[in-house]
Formats: structure tokens, sequence, C-alpha cells
């Protein structure tokens, strides 16, 4: 007797051996031929990170952490991600799973881990590599408290706007804004 095609679906989901990077860059090929689905320039780049409760250890990157669905710390996994905005659409662009420190055989010191704002900038670059130059890079308080991150987002020359956690103290240099007031913007 022949498979179901649900039988069918799940053996070539869960055994065939594919990349996911080749298919999303497909994907991503395929979106910007699409007039429904084609970025207009002009966008912004939003960086964030969601967390979704998972209970048990089988699966990767499940530790103790916060869980933004639930909004406190519990058992579960996050995934760093990328999206551009253009004011009308949306395109999601990537996704990375963090891995937890506690998920990890060496802690954070194993060879695979990395901070949710590491893999945020490699996204980045990813994202900067295809073309994908944005107005604006959008980013909460996670990444805006986040002082390194921050300059390694002037050193790739993007400009930003981040939430920043209430006790953060900023200054402004008025030289600054007035310069940045006389420059043409440029072109996306």
């Amino acid at each position: 007797m022949g498979e179901t095609p649900k039988t069918a679906l799940h053996r070539f989901l869960t055994e065939a051996t594919w990349e996911a990077d080749k298919i999303n860059e497909r994907r991503l090929e395929v979106m910007s031929k699409s007039n429904q689905t084609r970025i207009s320039r002009g966008f912004s780049l939003i960086i964030d990170d969601s967390g979704h409760r998972k209970s048990g250890n089988f699966t990767a990157g499940v530790g103790r952490q916060y869980i933004g669905e639930i909004g406190k710390t519990d058992n579960g996994n996050v995934v760093v991600t990328t999206h551009l905005y253009d004011g009308k659409e949306s395109l999601p662009l990537d996704i990375e799973l963090y891995q937890h420190g506690n998920s990890l055989p060496e802690g954070k010191k194993d060879p695979e881990f990395k901070k949710k704002t590491e893999l945020a900038l490699e996204l980045i670059d990813k994202s900067l590599k295809r073309g994908y130059r944005p107005g604006i890079v959008l980013i909460d308080s996670g990444y805006g408290n986040n002082t390194s991150f921050l300059i390694e987002l002037e050193k790739r020359k993007l400009n930003y706007i981040g939430g920043i956690a209430k006790n953060r103290k900023i200054s402004i240099n008025k030289e600054d804004i007035i310069a940045s007031m006389r420059v043409k913007p440029r072109p996306v």
C-alpha cells in the first residue's frame, strides 16, 4: 500500500536532506520578484527575539530564560529574527535559534554559544550582504541597552531607533543634531 500525502509530507520534512539557508535564499528571491511581496525603497530592518514556552530537554536551545510570549522567565527557547518593513509590507528575512548557555554541554564557554546580540549582528550582516541596506534599524531595549551592540551598528553606518531602560543615561550633542538636520537623506 502507498503512502498517504500526509505521511509523504511528514517524511519529506523530517528525513529529507535539504539546507535551510539555500531554501530561505530561494524564498527571498521569489518574494522579491512578486509585486505583492517586493519591499519598496526606504525600508526599516526590524531586529527582534521571541521566546516560546517549551518543556523537556530534547529540543535544542531549551533553558530557563525570559519568554516574551508569557512575559516571565520559564523553560523555553528563543529565536532572533530579522524583518524588512516598508510601511506597507513586512518581509521576514532570517531566524536563528538562541542556544541558552544551560542547553549546551560547556555552558557559556561552549564554542556554539553566542549572545543574542551576536546572533542579531550576524543576521544584520547577512541582510547587508544581500544588498538590503535599511534606512533605519528598529530594536527593542534588549538591544538598545547594549552599548557594544550599538557601537557595532554605528561601525556599519546604520541609523537606529531603540528602546532603552528608564534608568539609562544618554547624552545628545547639540552640534550633531544641527548637522544631521542639514544632511540630505541618502538613497536606500
